[in-house]
């Protein structure tokens, strides 16, 4: 914890010193005289813009009680609009001498606030979320339709949103009704409640730190020892007599079942790969390509309106040297060539990932030139606009469940069975996103390796460590 405090002050002080500096250099050559104002000014707005940074450093890393650093974010940006506003009426409005005032005593506020934040971290010891121990009516906000609020977590889905952990029971369940898990991450409960809503069950929220299934299983977030410690801390005993429980698909890659069992008694199966599917799944309906991943055109779109955001975090720093309202033409028109680029993806003519998206940039540079010649904007944007895209196209492919990186190099796959380890469980076949697997006489066999995504989703979940796997940290037990 303490490195992350020292990283998050660090993180501060770089934020502080770029907006700073990127607001008077440009006055050096202009007017040395109005550098101190300037530089007052840009300490005020620039300490609520470090604080941001600096409180989105335990979201990053899923550390301490994410609701209160949204909360704490959520403040700082409603400062820096209130500083930007009073800047804009009181140089309006008022004389010199005002002005001054006001710069001072923001000045003081501002440090003030830097301050209580600072030593709020250093001597307020910080819990994650506590879950609920009883069983509670589910929360209307969840059952509620919030456009507005959905679209505001697909844009900015790369940071954590975590709710209180805890169960709850969806419709009438009694004693032998099915348990679902899911992780913490709002968007994803109000997802699953909407798709379970008509069926009897108990849904149980464990610890994600806030983020989706997918990435928290992969970046270690939601492990086994979370699930554990939410069976015990409700006594799911004394809810439950059928000692069983559903597992999210896509947490396969990092849940041991084994440990789940032999420390609490449940059985765990693996759901399947979308929420939508449960029902069927439950009914023992469901089809084989309902643990198939998938990435149709809404999923792509989604993807799309959340990548820009890194890009445009880094644009705002460099326009602060340059020119900031450059940004208001350069940002919207990443977003759109993001979601163009989406649409069109899997129909691209050029299947390498890192040539398609140098062609693509290029293509935006070419019209950006051409539009520039009409309307009389920097070449420099239609560089920004280039370069952006090329990057987005490169991250687009890391946050897809089926495509990695291509812009580094990653190592081909390489698995094999152990047929005299098998013994044809088929679990494999359950929690594989790619269908790899496939039984043939009895036994699993890798039908498919070239289609491996290294999700280690089998190897994880193999009882009698049957699969070989390139990425297995322990080779030795084959």
């Amino acid at each position: 914890m303490k490195k992350i405090l020292l990283f998050q002050i660090l993180t501060f002080i770089t934020v502080l010193f770029l907006f700073v500096s990127g607001r008077i250099v440009k006055l050096v050559f202009i007017d040395q005289n109005q550098i101190l104002s300037t530089g007052v000014s840009a300490v005020i707005l620039g300490i609520p813009i470090g604080l941001i940074f600096y409180h989105l450093i335990p979201l990053i890393f899923a550390e301490g009680n994410l609701r209160t650093r949204i909360l704490l974010i959520q403040l700082n940006i409603i400062i820096l609009l209130i500083d930007s506003l009073v800047f804009i009426l009181i140089k309006k409005i008022f004389t010199s001498n005002h002005f001054q005032i006001f710069q001072v005593t923001g000045l003081v506020i501002s440090i003030l606030l830097f301050i209580f934040q600072i030593f709020r971290d250093l001597f307020f010891n910080e819990e994650q979320i506590k879950p609920d121990s009883s069983v509670p009516q589910l929360p209307v906000q969840y059952q509620q339709l919030k456009p507005v609020k959905t679209l505001l977590q697909i844009f900015f889905r790369l940071f954590p949103n975590p709710e209180p952990t805890g169960i709850y029971q969806i419709g009438n369940p009694n004693k032998m009704s099915p348990i679902i898990i899911t992780g913490n991450y709002e968007l994803t409960i109000r997802r699953v409640i909407k798709n379970i809503s008509d069926i009897d069950c108990w849904l149980l929220v464990c610890n994600s730190r806030g983020v989706n299934i997918w990435c928290s299983s992969l970046a270690n977030h939601f492990t086994t020892d979370d699930i554990i410690e939410m069976i015990n801390r409700i006594n799911l005993n004394s809810i439950s007599e059928q000692k069983k429980i559903i597992l999210p698909q896509l947490c396969a890659g990092n849940i041991s079942i084994q440990k789940i069992k032999s420390e609490t008694g449940f059985q765990c199966t693996f759901g399947p790969l979308s929420s939508k599917n449960l029902k069927n799944y439950l009914n023992n309906t469901l089809p084989e390509a309902g643990r198939l991943a998938t990435f149709h055109t809404g999923e792509r779109v989604e993807m799309a309106l959340a990548c820009p955001i890194i890009i445009s975090i880094i644009f705002f720093f460099i326009y602060n040297f340059i020119h900031l309202p450059d940004l208001v033409i350069i940002i919207p028109v990443l977003y759109i060539l993001s979601v163009i680029q989406a649409i069109i993806f899997p129909y691209r003519f050029i299947k390498n990932v890192f040539i398609w998206s140098l062609t693509f940039g290029l293509l935006a540079f070419i019209l950006s030139f051409v539009f520039n010649r009409i309307v009389n904007l920097p070449l420099t944007m239609g560089l920004s606009i280039s370069l952006g895209i090329t990057y987005i196209i490169n991250e687009f492919t890391g946050w897809s469940p089926l495509v990695k990186y291509s812009f580094l190099p990653v190592k081909k796959p390489s698995l094999s069975i152990n047929p005299a380890r098998c013994t044809g469980c088929g679990l494999c076949i359950q929690v594989c996103p790619k269908g790899v697997f496939h039984l043939k006489n009895h036994l699993s066999q890798a039908a498919k390796p070239d289609q491996c995504i290294q999700c280690h989703a089998c190897f994880t979940q193999c009882p009698t460590h049957a699969i070989q796997h390139n990425l297995q940290k322990n080779k030795d037990s084959f």
